[in-house]
């Protein structure tokens, strides 16, 4: 009646069951096994047959249940059970939940397969029939194989990858490509929000936004990469200043300028033609014609701008004629007059200052000087005549000495190629050198050139090499020093 425990390792089948018990010829233990139905059965006799093995000869009151094959007859029978001499005995492993996948820590020892008992040992929850080897391991944080590796079928390399850049001007799409490529599902999401329809492993938008994808594999794993986030930049609108028709007048330079972003690239066009370097927000030209510039960020985010067109626009000329002597020793003044022209307007100039009020196309001189006139026309244009210098050869009232012999340079500003006057008071011969001198005290430039009965009428050209500026043209003659300021421009 006794079920599993001290030497019995077979559970009981019922109230009284046959123990059949072998052990060597020491008497030591080798096996035991239980026989029996639910009611009481009991063994009286075990007489060894002629092939070597066993019967096992008794009355059961159990019907057809257990170890019992047939129905009984009536309330006792007799039952008899033969022990086979070659059929060795076996492990087997109690399956309680059925799957067919024993517990290794119920085993029992015997000839014939118990009730509820399996061959095998390799259950690892014997009481869950939905865990046991072979079984399709989902991911739910369990062994579900029993190979001691839970969720081994999760998804890797899961990632987005976005083709180009994810920032963008509107309406340019972006696409994204999720991995792995196969075995999974796709849903794609928006700001955490899925995107109905969006179900394949590519996905193109023209939206900004959050953008994720979440991958299902038939496991029930699933995995959501790192998303991307999409940004929809500002398109440029390019815009020149100054915009429209701009008069450029002949020999200057304007500068054109282009909205300024630091993400911005430029590119600036001259008609239809590329200008090669000039990719700047700014632009310097001195030639007419219509320009635009064209701004651009990133590969697709462009814009062109309205052309700036400029009109070259003739300067005035400018000469002075003198009507009497620039010697104003006897007459006192001279009349200086120059052309005209329409729209023109005038400023008469003495050395470098604005004559106060000499705005006419003639002025009287009535001071020794270095004299001209700034002509500007309808366009806005100007220019400066040569200089005319007006002199007094005789002594100043109530002086005994010689006026000061003035040196004279025109015309200045120069662009390097200038005439030096100067009238002695001696009209003798001599040499005379000449040194330009920058502000810094430099001499940048020095000549001869001689004195013929007291005149120094000398031509000079000097070249590029020289910067523009403000310079001082020392002439030096007897050990006597004349001086005057030119002005240099290119």
């Amino acid at each position: 009646e006794s079920g599993i425990s001290g030497d019995k390792s077979d559970a009981n089948r019922g109230l009284s069951d046959y123990w059949v018990v072998k052990t060597d010829a020491n008497g030591s233990k080798l096996w035991d096994e239980d026989y029996g139905g639910a009611d009481d059965d009991k063994v009286h006799c075990v007489p060894q047959t002629m092939d070597g093995g066993y019967l096992l000869a008794g009355h059961t009151y159990s019907n057809q249940n257990g170890d019992i094959s047939q129905p009984n007859r009536g309330l006792n029978d007799y039952w008899i059970v033969k022990l086979s001499s070659t059929a060795p005995s076996q492990n087997y492993f109690k399956d309680a939940d059925g799957d067919g996948y024993g517990n290794l820590n119920g085993d029992t020892l015997s000839f014939s397969q118990p009730p509820g008992y399996v061959l095998n040992s390799s259950d690892c929850n014997d009481a869950n029939s939905n865990i046991h080897p072979g079984k399709s391991d989902v991911c739910n944080g369990i062994d579900d194989d029993c190979n001691s590796i839970i969720d081994q079928n999760e998804i890797t390399g899961a990632a987005i990858i976005p083709e180009g850049s994810i920032s963008e001007c509107p309406g340019i799409p972006v696409l994204l490509t999720a991995y792995p490529s196969t075995g999974v599902s796709y849903q794609w999401l928006k700001n955490g929000q899925p995107i109905p329809g969006a179900t394949n492993r590519k996905f193109t938008t023209e939206e900004a936004g959050f953008f994720e994808v979440v991958e299902m594999n038939n496991f029930n794993c699933a995995a959501t990469p790192n998303g991307v986030s999409i940004n929809r930049i500002t398109s440029p609108e390019a815009i020149i200043t100054p915009n429209g028709l701009v008069n450029l007048c002949v020999g200057s330079t304007t500068t054109l300028s282009a909205n300024y972003n630091s993400v911005y690239s430029y590119q600036w066009y001259k008609g239809t033609t590329k200008i090669v370097g000039a990719t700047n927000p700014v632009y310097s030209t001195n030639s007419g014609g219509s320009y635009t510039v064209a701004e651009s960020f990133g590969s697709n985010c462009s814009s062109v701008s309205s052309p700036t067109v400029i009109s070259l626009a003739p300067k005035p000329s400018a000469e002075i004629t003198v009507f009497g002597n620039l010697d104003i020793c006897s007459t006192g003044t001279v009349t200086l007059k120059t052309n005209i022209g329409s729209g023109y307007t005038y400023q008469w100039k003495k050395g470098f200052s604005n004559i106060e009020g000499a705005t006419n196309k003639a002025y009287t001189a009535n001071m020794p000087g270095n004299y001209k006139v700034v002509i500007t026309n309808s366009y806005g244009c100007s220019k400066m005549s040569p200089v005319i210098t007006v002199y007094k050869s005789c002594k100043m009232e109530g002086s005994s000495e010689p006026t000061q012999p003035l040196l004279v340079t025109f015309p200045n500003p120069s662009d390097g190629q200038f005439t030096i006057n100067l009238h002695l008071n001696d009209p003798t011969d001599a040499t005379a050198t000449m040194h330009l001198i920058n502000l810094l005290g430099q001499n940048v430039f020095t000549a001869v050139a001689p004195i013929i009965d007291g005149e120094l009428n000398y031509g000079i050209q000097i070249n590029n090499e020289v910067p523009e500026g403000i310079y001082l043209l020392q002439v030096l003659i007897n050990n006597v020093n004349y001086s005057t300021r030119l002005q240099l421009i290119n």
